[in-house]
């Protein structure tokens, strides 16, 4: 089902026994008195944000009502359900495409999807068993295991990234972090915890809560909930240097919270982190292994716990865990944006920015989406004048 919705109160019952006529000046706004919200103000020139969600009586939805990951390859979305599949949504025809396992050689391995990545006609899809890839290309296509083919293990994918050399990096709960090198139709994956078990930020095995390779630098960074580890990496894409990061109470310019839900780079030396306990944190990176942090300061007692994170294309930072918040670096304002119809409790690894800036995040009622550039604040103050009210169905007018 997809629903447009804008920022607003919940509904509310209108009042029986009043009714209030604005003239409206300039503006195109709805003036409405409600019973328990007193006068609510609904702008129609509002830009929408957008909602899709699981009807369990309509097969051309989603499949599932929790969405734990997402991606856009700019002709259809792709979206991983907790427990019941892949769907594919085309977004001109709305036509929605669903993956389940069967006992079919040709089927998702696991319907217990936790993350999603594009990598050219691929689609790497992490579950609770391991990895699959999709050639997203082909008609009828043919998902393959990882598990088969390059003995990857059996084990729950929290998240897929590629680095600047187009190597894939995948988190997982039990084996820490595995690098995978595609040669041609070849697939060679290297487990760090046995390929490296000296190493402390290997062993022992660490869980991969988030998962972040770039693009740009030769560095991939991770969280296991106790530290945030970077991979520093050599001009053959090998790992040639660790370093470990994490907060400290005693200093006010570390971390706040060790256990870091989102991992996204602003630029070479800045990282904005979601985390849980600690709302948003921004790190910079310093010379040697030195870094500086700082948290976004807010009394709201819901902001603390972040589980999605994204930069727009203007550097504002969009931030989900139980409501959706925008934080605009440089004059330090953040906004909550309420969503009609209740909390959507955003998901960890579900968020994802496409390459035309709009950005989407998963949680337990669907996956909202939206272009931030088309979100706006209306600043004209409106002027209204009451022109007549009515109580108990008596008119009374004003001049």
């Amino acid at each position: 089902m997809w629903l447009p919705f804008m920022q607003a109160r919940p509904p509310a019952q209108l009042t029986l026994i009043s009714l209030l006529t604005f003239s409206l000046i300039r503006l195109i706004i709805f003036y409405i008195h409600l019973r328990w919200w007193g006068v609510n103000v609904i702008d129609l020139q509002q830009k929408a944000f957008y909602r899709v969600q699981h009807e369990p009586d309509n097969p051309n939805t989603i499949s599932d009502k929790i969405v734990r990951a997402i991606a856009d390859d700019g002709t259809c979305i792709w979206v991983g359900t907790h427990s019941n599949g892949l769907n594919r949504i085309n977004k001109n025809s709305k036509q929605i495409t669903r993956y389940l396992h069967n006992k079919s050689g040709k089927s998702l391995s696991c319907n217990n999807i936790r993350s999603l990545l594009l990598n050219q006609d691929l689609l790497w899809i992490g579950h609770t068993n391991g990895l699959d890839i999709l050639n997203i290309k082909e008609s009828n296509p043919k998902i393959q295991s990882l598990n088969d083919i390059c003995n990857f293990p059996n084990d729950e994918v929290t998240g897929i990234s590629k680095d600047c050399f187009g190597q894939i990096w995948a988190g997982t709960w039990n084996h820490g972090v595995i690098r995978i090198i595609q040669k041609d139709n070849r697939f060679e994956c290297t487990v760090f915890k046995e390929s490296q078990p000296a190493t402390s930020a290997f062993t022992p095995p660490k869980r991969v809560i988030s998962l972040y390779a770039d693009e740009i630098y030769p560095e991939v960074f991770y969280s296991s909930g106790e530290q945030l580890v970077r991979l520093m990496l050599n001009e053959e894409g090998q790992v040639m240097h660790t370093i470990q990061y994490q907060a400290d109470e005693s200093n006010q310019y570390t971390l706040n919270s060790n256990f870091i839900s989102t991992i996204r780079r602003q630029n070479d030396s800045v990282l904005w982190l979601g985390t849980l306990g600690g709302g948003v944190n921004r790190m910079v990176l310093l010379d040697g292994n030195d870094y500086k942090a700082a948290s976004i300061k807010t009394g709201d007692s819901q902001y603390q716990n972040i589980e999605c994170l994204e930069i727009d294309n203007n550097n504002n930072i969009w931030a989900g865990g139980n409501r959706l918040y925008r934080f605009n670096p440089f004059n330090q304002h953040l906004q909550e944006f309420k969503i009609p119809g209740g909390m959507n409790s955003y998901k960890i690894g579900s968020s994802f920015i496409s390459s035309e800036g709009t950005i989407y995040m998963g949680g337990i009622d669907g996956f909202i989406y939206f272009n931030p550039a088309e979100i706006k604040n209306n600043r004209t103050l409106a002027h209204p004048n009451i022109s007549y009210i009515e109580v108990n169905n008596q008119k009374k007018e004003f001049c």
